[in-house]
């Protein structure tokens, strides 16, 4: 008897959607990872990104942008039944088929030249920024199926539906990353996006160069708890650059190095790691722990089994004995979002509890 049904596969493709969303940080990735495995996950043919210019034209990402560019040159636009509806609603997931006759859609001109042309017959509508179709800024996503398919159905609709919160907050990341470069503040924002933890920066002298803003939260405000982590951490990173330096193949990283008791208010420990300068230089990055998960056997499991790096943070945060609402305003992901990546990270290990996943970062 087989074991598993379609609505098991569906779920399965679903989170891996949802996962690779997660771990996306532009339209660029949205578009070349995250939406082929959501097109996968409801059976479309095909999916595009685009995006609203400040002259509210709109404009393709990735593998969009011939056919986006030639839908605007050709003034598609002007009598897509698409575009007539799409800037009178504001549904988050949209079949075209709900506000379109297919008659009606049949009769323009955008049909006829352009979207037969390229065999779409069927399609919905997925929004990915608060602003509204047309909007400057504004961006959605655009499932396809072709004649020979059938109408994406209400059940499809709902699992596109459930996978827009991961989708939209990669969307966020890239809004946060611009703006952070029109301040001036593309590292720090970088930093605190994708990794999530507090981190140091040491030249291969062991002088702390950058500490990003929860870093500054994690070592404490007293001169002494500073002074503590600082030395601790500069040592290990002259050390680790050294032993880079005078040998090509040593190790470069050091996972796991138990900090001063009383470092921080936060941090228990620290990986460090080598990142080349420009010139050949070493840099020693250090990321610190608020709590005591063993990094180096976490490290072990990741690769293991193949945990992403935002499953192996999430099975951090699980040893850290965090819930799943906490876990999401560590990632600055939506509950929903992470309660799917602690199911997947259980599903890999192949545990059936939470607490038999932390026990696992704990033994020898």
């Amino acid at each position: 008897m087989p074991t598993d049904s379609p609505g098991s596969e569906r779920k399965l493709k679903l989170e891996a959607a949802i996962t690779a969303a997660s771990d996306a940080i532009s339209l660029e990735e949205i578009a070349s990872r995250a939406l082929p495995a959501l097109s996968d996950a409801v059976g479309a043919c095909d999916g595009f990104v685009y995006s609203f210019a400040p002259d509210r034209l709109p404009f393709g990402v990735g593998k969009a942008q011939w056919a986006m560019s030639e839908y605007v040159e050709k003034r598609y636009i002007d009598d897509d039944p698409h575009a007539h509806f799409g800037r009178r609603d504001g549904a988050v997931v949209r079949v075209a088929s709900e506000l379109i006759e297919r008659k009606e859609l049949h009769r323009s001109r955008a049909y006829r030249e352009f979207f037969r042309a390229e065999h779409v017959e069927y399609s919905a509508n997925l929004r990915l920024t608060p602003e509204v179709f047309g909007e400057p800024g504004a961006s959605f996503m655009f499932m396809m199926r072709r004649p020979d398919q059938t109408d994406f159905t209400r059940e499809e609709a709902e699992v596109m539906a459930a996978a827009m919160p991961a989708f939209q907050a990669a969307a966020r990341r890239q809004t946060r990353i611009e703006a952070s470069l029109a301040k001036g503040k593309m590292l720090e924002t970088v930093v605190e996006t994708l990794i999530g933890e507090p981190v140091l920066v040491f030249d291969q002298q062991g002088r702390p160069i950058w500490r990003s803003e929860s870093a500054r939260d994690a070592v404490g405000t007293s001169p002494n708890e500073s002074r503590l982590l600082s030395m601790k951490l500069s040592d290990e990173a002259r050390r680790l650059a050294a032993a880079s330096q005078r040998d090509g193949n040593a190790r470069r990283t050091k996972m796991g190095i138990e900090l001063p008791h009383h470092a921080g208010p936060s941090a228990a420990s620290a990986d460090l790691l080598i990142a080349p300068g420009v010139r050949g230089n070493p840099y020693v990055v250090a990321r610190l722990h608020r709590g005591k998960t063993n990094s180096i056997k976490l490290g072990m499991l990741a690769d293991q089994y193949e945990l992403t790096p935002t499953e192996t943070a999430v099975l951090a945060q699980i040893a850290e004995g965090l819930s799943n609402k906490e876990i999401a305003e560590r990632q600055r992901i939506s509950l929903e979002t992470a309660r799917t990546h602690v199911h997947r990270v259980l599903q890999k290990l192949g545990v059936p509890t939470r607490t038999r996943a932390a026990l696992l970062t704990r033994e020898r």
